[in-house]
C-alpha cells in the first residue's frame, strides 16, 4: 500500500504590476458601453482697448461627447454528478471531492483568468489602443482624435548614444504632451532586455 507523503500545486503566475502600480481607475457602469465626455478650455490673450469700450464677447469651451462599447468577457463552468462522485480531493488519500470546495476552485480560476485578460487589456491602452466589443485592438488615438507622439529611439545598441540627452527629450515629449499642467513622476515600463541593455549601456 501507498501513502501520499505531499501534494504540490504548480500554480501559474498571473501578472498583476499594472494594475497595482494604480495607473488605471476603475469604475462600474450601468449598461453596455461608457461615455467619456470632454471640455476643450479655451484660454486667449485679451485685446488691449480704451476705456468704455466694449469687452471681448466669452467664448464658450467645447464640448464632445465619446461613446464606447464595452467587451464582454464570458466564462461558465461545469461540475457533472460523476466528477463529485469519483474524483478524490485535492492532497487527501480518501477524501471525495465536495460540491463547494470544486465550486470555489472553478470560480477562483474563473477569477484568475479575468485578472489576466484585464492585465493583458492594461499593457494595449499603455501602447496606446484599447481592446473593442469584438476582440479587435483599436487606435486609442483616432478614438480621441489626437496625433500619437513621434517616436524617440534610445539605440541602446550603439556605443555613442547620449542616454541622459534622449531622456531629456522624452521628459520634454511628455511635458509638450501635457501642455504645461504639472506632474509628479515619469514612470516607464519595459521589458528585461531593455532594462539590461540600459543598465549596461
Amino acid at each position: 500500500q501507498t501513502t501520499l507523503t505531499l501534494a504540490m500545486m504548480k500554480a501559474q503566475y498571473v501578472p498583476g504590476d499594472l494594475g497595482a502600480a494604480g495607473l488605471f481607475e476603475e469604475a462600474g457602469v450601468i449598461g453596455v458601453d461608457a461615455l467619456i465626455e470632454e471640455l476643450q478650455e479655451i484660454v486667449s490673450a485679451i485685446a488691449v482697448k480704451p476705456r468704455g469700450a466694449p469687452g471681448d464677447v466669452l467664448t464658450n469651451d467645447k464640448r464632445k461627447l465619446r461613446s464606447i462599447l464595452i467587451p464582454h468577457l464570458p466564462q461558465q463552468g461545469r461540475i457533472t454528478a460523476d466528477e463529485i462522485r469519483a474524483i478524490r480531493a485535492f492532497g487527501q488519500e480518501q477524501q471525495s471531492e465536495s460540491l463547494e470546495s470544486m465550486r470555489n476552485a472553478q470560480l477562483a480560476k474563473m477569477r484568475k483568468k479575468l485578472d489576466y485578460t484585464i492585465e493583458a487589456h492594461r499593457v494595449i491602452a499603455l501602447k496606446g489602443s484599447y481592446v473593442d466589443v469584438n476582440g479587435d485592438s483599436s487606435n486609442a488615438f483616432t478614438f480621441f482624435g489626437v496625433s500619437a507622439p513621434s517616436s524617440i529611439s534610445l539605440a541602446l545598441s550603439t556605443a555613442a548614444t547620449q542616454i541622459r540627452a534622449l531622456c531629456a527629450d522624452i521628459i520634454g515629449a511628455v511635458e509638450d504632451g501635457l501642455g504645461g499642467n504639472t506632474y509628479s513622476e515619469i514612470n516607464v515600463q519595459c521589458s528585461r532586455d531593455l532594462w539590461r541593455l540600459l543598465i549596461d549601456h
